[in-house]
């Protein structure tokens, strides 16, 4: 289960420094991003690491996994319109994605807490 999703997690990171490379590298934040988008990518394998736990397997499901998959796509809408192509209603989509992760991840933490 860690190689698969790790596999594909890195793939996916992979993909998004692919598609916005030539402007990352125009703009000399070659380090600073692929750094982001690996520690991006980190937080959403560990989030997909809690279902594992048997203790806050419901929480994983319904809070942690998908909290941090709307983290992510928050961040990728966010990189692929500044260094790749500029999307109708890009900044909403970037918003929403982010409130709802937001929202999703401390609501989340804060059932886990009162466990």
């Amino acid at each position: 289960f860690i190689f698969v999703t790790g596999f594909l997690i890195l793939g996916y990171v992979l993909a998004l420094l692919f598609t916005v490379w030539v402007n990352v590298n125009r703009q000399a934040l070659e380090i600073p991003v692929t750094l982001y988008a690996l520690v991006l990518g980190f937080m959403l394998l560990c989030a997909m690491l809690t279902v594992k736990n048997k203790s806050i397997k419901r929480l994983a499901l319904n809070y942690f996994i998908p909290g941090a998959l709307f983290f992510v796509l928050s961040d990728s809408v966010l990189a692929v319109n500044k260094f790749f192509v500029v999307l109708s209603y890009g900044s909403i989509v970037v918003m929403v994605t982010y409130a709802s992760a937001i929202f999703l991840l401390a609501n989340g933490a804060i059932k886990f807490l009162k466990k």
